[in-house]
């Protein structure tokens, strides 16, 4: 006990780091204390300036990005409001401004990602515990729904997102599948990763299962670049489960059905309108810091679109494009891309396509879970590949 507890205290930051991205998951009003967690231990144990220079190119797309909404927020008509959305992007400068200019150790990095996939892969065992325990209590009333009930109730019977938490569980895989040398990964390893892949196929979030097909893809190519014996064995394995994952997939009603809604999902009727206003403004210049919000609200009353309870367009590049104009725009491409201009990781590259792709029909970057979410697992991705090029150069 003392020998965990020890573990756990040397590496205190990168703890409340996994922690604040599930707890903002769950109680967005626990950021800030997180937030401020993490500056006391960062100022009294961690707080370093060393290769600063070299650190700032990491984190000036974060404070380009925070810049263009504050210069956004002198437009806004609603001040309140787009005070509000500028609180949330506080985080921008905060959380990157922690994580690299504190020195880190391979130990702690290894720390951080093992604790997350753990926690990942706590949680996914729990829900089915609950979903169990739910429906041994609730079996009449659950037969009086339709098949696909159990799946729905899943992710909400911890107070999960389905669709943060099913990008958790691809980035936890992405972790698993890229831990060690290909052809080095170790059995329990690639069971954890098909443990949850198999569980999100199961809870069936459209985009997230998407990206577990394109990094189980990754993964199978890989492997048969492989020129070990073994990897025969093992290539065949996951094949055949990605096969198996495929078909459980489209065999499921579940996520059939909300494929199938996608096709004509009304959130895309947002999208005309709000291009409409972006072409106004020349592709240029944006409505001012919220106020993308407020005509797409017009817009909805206007013509009664009574299924549209709020004003989300569900599309992060036309969030920014609308309020702030191609600035916006431009800022979430030097976030998401610029740091695979330093790193030849795949990792990186996995992580940083599956949240450019997410970003199309998700706006994460508005909301303070998913904000937190991606400020730290890109920070940390960054740091990883920072450490294995190091370690390439110095063979």
């Amino acid at each position: 006990m003392k020998v965990v507890l020890k573990k756990y205290k040397e590496n205190v930051f990168p703890a409340l780091l996994v922690l604040m991205i599930f707890g903002t998951l769950l109680f967005i009003w626990l950021a800030p204390l997180f937030i401020a967690l993490l500056t006391l231990v960062w100022f009294f144990k961690f707080k370093t300036f060393q290769n600063f220079s070299l650190k700032l190119k990491w984190i000036w797309p974060f404070l380009f990005y925070f810049f263009v909404f504050g210069i956004a927020f002198f437009f806004s008509e609603n001040t309140i409001e787009g005070l509000k959305i500028l609180e949330r992007h506080i985080s921008f400068i905060v959380l990157p401004f922690l994580i690299f200019c504190k020195k880190w150790s391979k130990s702690e990095l290894v720390f951080f990602l093992k604790f997350y996939v753990q926690i990942v892969f706590i949680i996914s065992v729990v829900s089915l515990i609950f979903l169990l325990y739910f429906y041994i209590t609730n079996v009449d009333f659950v037969h009086s729904m339709d098949d696909t009930y159990l799946q729905w109730k899943l992710p909400h019977l911890l107070g999960f997102h389905p669709t943060y938490f099913g990008f958790n569980i691809v980035v936890a895989n992405i972790i698993l599948l890229t831990s060690s040398n290909i052809n080095n990964l170790k059995n329990s390893t690639l069971y954890t990763a098909l443990f949850l892949s198999f569980y999100l196929v199961y809870m069936s979030p459209r985009t997230a299962i998407l990206f577990q097909f394109i990094v189980w893809i990754w993964f199978v190519y890989n492997r048969f670049s492989s020129t070990e014996t073994l990897k025969y064995i093992k290539t065949t394995f996951a094949v055949i489960s990605l096969s198996i994952m495929v078909f459980l997939a489209f065999k499921s009603e579940y996520f059939v059905t909300k494929l199938m809604n996608s096709i004509s999902d009304k959130r895309f009727m947002l999208w005309e309108p709000a291009y409409d206003l972006i072409k106004e403004n020349y592709f240029l210049l944006g409505e001012g810091l919220g106020n993308g919000e407020i005509q797409i609200t017009q817009y909805i009353n206007a013509n009664n679109l009574t299924q549209f309870q709020v004003s989300d367009l569900h599309n992060q590049f036309l969030m920014n494009y609308l309020d702030i104009g191609f600035f916006g725009f431009l800022a979430i491409l030097l976030l998401v891309l610029r740091p695979l201009i330093y790193f030849k990781d795949k990792a990186l590259y996995l992580f940083s396509l599956i949240f450019f792709i997410s970003i199309f029909t998700e706006s994460f970057l508005y909301v303070i879970k998913g904000i937190v979410l991606f400020i730290i697992l890109s920070s940390i991705f960054i740091l990883r590949s920072s450490l294995l090029t190091v370690k390439e150069n110095q063979k």
